[in-house]
């Protein structure tokens, strides 16, 4: 073979290789940003009652809470705000009461006798997908 049947054959074989590679590459992964949020906490102690409240920071507007309610044992996630987003209230004893899958506004209560005058924790989530952000726990009260 001569030199310059070599080089078209190098050349060819050179072109098919970068047109493998660059059909073979992976797209850059899409960046996905989520809102911001903010969780504050009201509790009447002698009611026994604890709220912990969801703002959507980004939005500029409350979200939704998860509430304890100690006379009843009533956990409860309030979903305010259609963002996309669900709110999810964890009880230390496992009880969750969660919007996820639920058109907002809607609220959801999970109900069971707990032992009356024992501590517990509360705690509430914003989740969307992989996505989730909690409140810090909090102490309340059967």
């Amino acid at each position: 073979m001569n030199i310059k049947a070599r080089l078209g054959a190098l050349g060819t074989t050179a072109a098919l290789t970068a047109g493998v590679m660059v059909a073979g590459a992976s797209p850059a992964s899409a960046v996905v940003v989520h809102d911001n949020f903010s969780f504050g906490g009201l509790s009447a102690p002698g009611l026994k009652t604890w709220s912990i409240s969801v703002q959507n920071v980004t939005k500029g507007k409350s979200a939704g809470n998860g509430m304890w309610e100690g006379n009843g044992d009533r956990l409860t996630a309030y979903d305010g705000l259609a963002d996309g987003y669900a709110i999810v209230a964890y009880l230390s004893t496992g009880r969750t009461a969660s919007t996820v899958g639920q058109s907002s506004p809607v609220t959801v209560t999970k109900t069971g006798d707990l032992r009356e005058n024992q501590t517990y924790k509360l705690q509430v989530c914003v989740v969307k997908d992989a996505f989730k952000r909690c409140s810090n726990e909090v102490n309340v009260k059967s």
